[in-house]
């Protein structure tokens, strides 16, 4: 291909207009704008040969305009460059690399720079197959460097990213044989964890585009996958239309003839060739999500890593609400012996329930029998008793126990919680303030305690502070490890105390214990907001509910705090 057009992305008004003037004047059609946004509008109206792309643009940055124009129609061809400042070098030579480029600038983009690249695509000297892999190291003097590009098919995607993720020492990785796939989900959910999990199933035999074993890369955002790249060659889309009978072996093998011509991408190739309307490729690109995703719950052996980073943007990502997606991923595709097997395991052990781990789930529309399995989830069940007396293999009860199980959201004793006989304690008999240490504790602490809490939350629920404040005291004396007892103790002591400056410190003071013990407890992290807001302590406040956001990032609570937090301080 000769190219003849270029388009400018570049945010400067002054360095876009001069290098569009110097383009133009050595003959070749030229068009510059200052965002993404207004490059993807301009490059869908009239496709480019050459894409000069700034890294580092308002709203939509250069890595994710070269990733929105690659699927537009003929952008599959086109020659990208980016742009980028000597600070950005390292960033700027992975990304090249990752997205496909030909090339980029470092440094201060100047008119013979863009010439020289621009010239040498069209003597065709600058492909992809034309230069060296890149050094590790780029030098602050050194302006121009070039780099090896790989086919753009998601299965050479795969490998690249493998290879380029950085590994840290502290970076939660493994292996499927020790800790299921459900596991992991249920780790980066915690954390909220931003970036990629990049898996290798070094025995698996299925064929890959590369030829070796399979591999998988995992983007999340705050701790929900938000889009699958694998090299499985049954995961391919055309595959994967060819198997629902969308379209037949003769579009399946043109479709890739084209793509292997460098027509485009083989979503775009179906849609040029009319195999497709728009809409059914939208909902078969979800489908193949969907299907990348749940094959990895079937995976028993496999390296797991993850990377915190910044997700590539997608043009479509996974829709299926996360626990849907783990359900079915439990009950279609891993084998329902190996599920019964591990609970059967567990039949005879008590289900105690963590308690910021399940509320998440009781917050979720959930099968009838899900819900009433969350009702009796109290410590004073064995796992066989929740499921009516055996793990059917198969069944959606024990696959929802399997996620708790895996999730963390149970723990399993050898002895039950029984309910405690509070009929005898007087209101006069219940403490009032927890005692500055624990004496000790006994064999019956740990079911007294959830007891106790119970009846806090309970009396929270109607309104009866001073009830609260007592009930939640005794738990904290009877666990003192346990953050949640920590920070509902000090908001109730704040409810009953507010006017008491001592009291109210004291209060603050064991809401922020309580965090420190559970950081991972949204509702520790809501309190603590409630009451500093109370208190007008805003930026503190504002911390909290953002720590709450981190946690959950739908808290309607949480956005409605910050909202008024920010209409207070802007007044």
């Amino acid at each position: 291909m000769v190219a003849s057009s270029v388009l400018l992305v570049i945010p400067d008004d002054v360095v876009r207009r001069r290098l569009v003037s110097a383009v133009e004047r050595a003959g070749y059609e030229c068009l510059g704008v200052p965002t993404g946004e207004a490059a993807i509008d301009a490059f869908v109206e009239q496709p480019m040969d050459i894409v000069c792309v700034a890294l580092r643009l308002p709203g939509r940055d250069g890595s994710a305009t070269v990733e929105s124009l690659r699927w537009a129609p003929s952008g599959e061809r086109t020659h990208m460059v980016l742009l980028g400042d000597p600070e950005d070098a390292l960033v700027l030579q992975r990304e090249t690399a990752r997205l496909g480029a030909v090339t980029c600038l470092v440094g201060d983009v100047s008119d013979a720079g863009v010439l020289r690249v621009v010239e040498n695509v069209v003597r065709q000297e600058l492909r992809p197959d034309s230069l060296p892999p890149p050094s590790p190291e780029v030098g602050e003097q050194e302006v121009t460097r070039r780099y090896t590009l790989w086919d753009s098919t998601e299965g050479d995607f795969v490998e690249r990213y493998l290879g380029n993720l950085p590994s840290h020492p502290g970076a939660l990785h493994g292996d499927l044989a020790n800790v299921p796939f459900v596991a992991v989900l249920a780790k980066l959910f915690e954390a909220r964890a931003t970036g990629a999990l990049a898996l290798h199933a070094t025995k698996d035999k299925r064929s890959t585009t590369a030829g070796d074993s399979p591999k998988k890369v995992v983007f999340f955002q705050r701790g929900v996958p938000l889009s699958v790249r694998s090299n499985l060659v049954d995961e391919c889309l055309g595959q994967l239309l060819y198997r629902r009978g969308v379209i037949d072996a003769n579009v399946l093998e043109e479709s890739l003839r084209r793509v292997r011509a460098g027509d485009g991408q083989q979503g775009a190739v179906l849609l040029s060739m009319d195999a497709l309307t728009p809409h059914e490729l939208r909902a078969a690109l979800g489908e193949q999500i969907d299907t990348k995703l749940l094959d990895i719950f079937g995976w028993t052996a496999g390296t797991f890593e993850f990377t915190e980073m910044r997700p590539p943007q997608e043009t479509v990502t996974l829709d299926t609400p996360l626990l849907e997606l783990v359900m079915r991923g439990v009950r279609e595709r891993i084998p329902p012996a190996v599920v019964s097997e591990v609970i059967t395991r567990t039949l005879d052990h008590y289900a105690e329930p963590v308690a910021y781990r399940v509320a998440p789930f009781r917050r979720l529309p959930l099968p009838p029998e899900c819900q009433a399995l969350l009702e009796r989830l109290d410590g004073q069940c064995t796992v066989r008793a929740l499921l009516h007396g055996s793990a059917i293999a198969g069944s959606t009860l024990t696959a929802f126990v399997y996620v708790l199980l895996c999730g963390g959201a149970i723990k399993l004793a050898d002895a039950p919680m029984p309910q405690v006989d509070t009929g005898a304690l007087l209101p006069k008999d219940r403490p009032t303030m927890p005692p500055p240490a624990l004496a000790g504790s006994t064999d019956g602490a740990g079911p007294e305690a959830l007891q106790a809490f119970r009846e806090g939350e309970a009396a929270l629920a109607s309104g009866d502070f001073e009830a609260a404040f007592s009930a939640f005291a005794r738990a904290r004396t009877l666990a003192a490890d346990e953050g949640i007892y920590w920070v509902y103790l000090g908001y109730c002591r704040y409810a009953v105390h507010r006017e008491d400056p001592l009291e109210a410190d004291r209060a603050l003071a064991e809401t922020i214990v309580g965090c420190r013990l559970a950081p991972s407890a949204p509702d520790a992290h809501l309190l603590r907001a409630r009451l500093l807001r109370s208190r007008s302590q805003w930026t503190a406040a504002r911390n909290a509910y953002e720590r709450v956001l981190h946690l959950d990032p739908d808290h309607r609570e949480a956005l409605a705090g910050l909202q008024a937090i920010s209409s207070v301080c802007d007044a």
